[in-house]
């Protein structure tokens, strides 16, 4: 039963002006100021407790900053060797005979 008391007052509450609302949300804050204070203060208490634990020195971080920009560098370097031979590959695959390479390809569509 109180349950649907509950109910039918949020629903007034939801209908009624915005007016009305806003004096019950000021009179709920500032009765309930002191449980909602300590919540907030047991919250910032329990976050400040998590200390990371993979922290390291400036110095090292530096180091491994330097050591991804080379990684991502010698990346860059392979993806343009692989699309220079990519393209090799696409401008030889034409139907020449002669690759370029000294070899004699033979053509399957002319049997030679």
């Amino acid at each position: 039963m109180l349950f649907i008391w509950l109910m039918l007052a949020g629903f007034i509450f939801l209908l009624s002006p915005r007016k009305i609302t806003n004096k019950f949300q000021f009179v709920f804050a500032r009765i309930f100021s002191r449980p909602m204070s300590i919540g907030r203060s047991i919250s910032f208490s329990v976050r400040a407790r998590q200390l990371p634990i993979d922290v390291v020195s400036r110095w090292e971080y530096d180091k491994l900053q330097n050591h991804l920009s080379n990684v991502l560098k010698q990346r860059e370097e392979i993806r343009r060797k692989i699309e220079k031979l990519s393209g090799v590959r696409e401008r030889g695959s034409l139907g020449r005979e002669d690759c370029g390479c000294g070899c004699n390809h033979v053509d399957a569509k002319r049997g030679s």
